[in-house]
Order: structure tokens, then sequence, then C-alpha cells
């Protein structure tokens, strides 16, 4: 199977002494897995603890495609979606940690040619870690229609034609275009 991009796919491991200790554990979550998707009406979902490179316990539930009656499975391939604003701040906060940037740093320190309309002026731009924390102001996306696949100079062009929906600082607003300036 595609290893998504790992360089080796885990292999699953046969229970040894340690494993078994955490049979109990697995059941637990199995159990509040079945209850949570139950309750939420989940269509599909996987589960997968990983040790060190290799997959120690593994359970699909539900159905990748309800209408076929396709279960889910490790090889089940889920659209990850804002799963990836999570590995974004890591990253920012590990450029961070090394000095290289600072959170109250202006992201026009590293895009000047980023602004928008704004009906709300203040003395500092936005900043790093107001992006990361959705406190920014900034609407919720880049209206490109399907094709977000544009260059940089486009994507100014339109942002230059958008405005900020808050004050910066004033209110959390979840924006996608905020993660994507980060």
């Amino acid at each position: 199977p595609d290893s998504g991009g790992c360089s080796e796919y885990p292999q699953t491991l046969q229970y040894s002494v340690l494993f078994e200790a955490l049979e109990s554990a697995f059941q637990r979550v199995d159990n509040a897995i079945i209850a949570t998707q139950n309750k939420l009406k989940t269509v599909g979902v996987s589960a997968v603890v990983v040790y060190n490179t290799s997959i120690v316990w593994n359970k699909g539930y539900g159905y990748a495609n309800k209408s076929k009656q396709t279960p889910v499975t490790l090889d089940t391939i889920f659209r990850v979606g804002s799963i990836t604003k999570v590995f974004t701040v890591i990253m920012l906060m590990m450029l961070r940690d090394r000095g290289l940037i600072h959170l109250d740093d202006e992201v026009t320190k590293y895009a000047p040619d980023f602004w928008l309309q704004n009906p709300f002026p203040s003395s500092r731009g936005i900043t790093l870690g107001q992006l990361a924390c959705h406190m920014a102001g900034l609407p919720s996306s880049i209206p490109c229609g399907n094709n977000c696949n544009i260059s940089n100079s486009a994507a100014y062009d339109i942002l230059h034609s958008l405005s900020y929906i808050l004050p910066s600082n004033s209110f959390g607003v979840y924006s996608n275009l905020g993660f994507a300036l980060l």
C-alpha cells in the first residue's frame, strides 16, 4: 500500500508480554470509539496506536463508503482537513523556540505584500500569534472558487480586495486564510 509519504510503511507487531499489558487500555479505547461513533452517528473512523515505527493496535469502524458497504481498514484513506493546522502550529513553535521568529512579529515582516482593506485601523498589523490563534480578524478563506492553485501575485490581488471582518485581537474567528498565510 501507499505509505503516504513515510519512508517505510509500519508493520503490525505481534503482541509481546509488554503489549499484552495494554490489552485492557486498548479495549477501553475501542469501547470509547464505538460509543462516540454511535453518539455522533459517524459513518467511518480508523484508529491506530504506533510505538516507535510499529503498529501495535489498529481497528476500523463503520464504512469507508456506506452506500457500497466498504468497511474502514488500516488502508482506508481519509481527507486530512484541518488536522494540518496542528502541524502548522508545531512548526511555528519550533521556529519560535529556535529564535528564528517571534509570535508578535507582524505578518508583513515575512510577506511584505500582504494587506487587506481595514475598516478597523490600528497602530500594528496582524501578528503570527494572532494568525495561529484565529484572532487576526480575517475572513474564513480566500474566495478563489474551486481553483485555489493560483500564483502568489493573483492571491495578493484577491486579498487586496478583501476586508478584515473584525478588529484583530477582538474575537476569535476560524480562518483557513490565516493558516494559509502561516
